[in-house]
């Protein structure tokens, strides 16, 4: 399984999936959001991919997350997860239609900034959930993300019914922290082991950042850029090459522009 992730309004994703398209099995645009406590969901879908998506052979898995702009959305969910039984069935309901239209294959869900204290009723949702996508002829893979936002998950639960986990392995630093490496090695094969113990790797996808941020030294937060937008900003400040070094193993370089520097850490996948 080599799952490749789509941005909507990104003007290098489209070429680069035409470029690629052979080497992936599934893909996952970032399409759905669900956007209030009654269960309503928002899609943002690209008309071209469900046919280029048939024509190569791969399968089509969607993203649903809470995110809305720019803020993730946990209230959303949560009303949802401990709410009424109709609310719900509401919010399969519009899972499920969404995803026929798509001719999807299935749903990725990243869920952010949950409470743990309802874990037993976001257990119970995608429970329900995975049940329906299954007599629907689909799968629910269920997004990881190291840290804190472990603490809603039930993993003693969720592998019965999830198809399988799509493990988040980069922001180790945010654009909020003071530059530093988005994915050291020590990092990533730490929570590696900290995943796979007592799991089935089989059930496991694990995920690489290709993307970086730019900090202005000094600064409160960075801004996200792309990979070959760091590439671009590396060329302009003429810098031939990044400095990668043990045990972090994590590309960065420092350029100026006009009175301020610049500190760029990215990851190259």
């Amino acid at each position: 399984v080599r799952l490749a992730f789509y941005t909507n309004g990104d003007p290098y994703c489209y070429a680069s999936l035409e470029q690629h398209a052979a080497s992936i099995t599934h893909l996952c645009p970032d399409w759905m959001s669900i956007v209030s406590g009654t269960g309503e969901i928002r899609v943002d879908a690209d008309s071209r991919l469900p046919k280029f998506a048939q024509s190569k052979g791969i399968a089509l898995m969607p993203l649903l997350t809470n995110l809305v702009g720019d803020t993730w959305q946990p209230e959303a969910v949560e009303n949802v997860a401990h709410g009424p039984v109709q609310r719900q069935q509401n919010f399969i309901s519009n899972v499920l239609g969404a995803l026929r239209e798509a001719k999807a294959a299935g749903v990725v869900i990243d869920w952010e900034q949950l409470d743990p204290a309802y874990k037993k009723d976001f257990t119970s949702l995608i429970e329900k959930l995975a049940d329906a996508l299954h007599h629907d002829g689909r799968q629910l893979w269920l997004g990881v993300t190291p840290g804190e936002e472990l603490d809603y998950l039930d993993f003693d639960q969720l592998p019965d019914f999830v198809d399988r986990f799509v493990a988040f392995l980069f922001d180790e630093t945010s654009d909020i922290d003071p530059p530093g490496p988005l994915a050291s090695r020590g990092w990533f094969e730490g929570w590696l082991h900290v995943l796979l113990e007592d799991s089935d790797p089989q059930q496991w996808i694990f995920v690489l950042g290709s993307y970086g941020y730019d900090w202005i030294v000094g600064g409160k937060q960075a801004e996200q850029i792309s990979f070959p937008e760091a590439m671009s900003r590396a060329s302009s400040a003429d810098i031939t090459s990044a400095e990668v070094s043990g045990p972090d193993y994590s590309p960065y370089f420092y350029y100026e522009d006009g009175d301020k520097e610049h500190a760029v850490w990215f990851l190259d996948v």
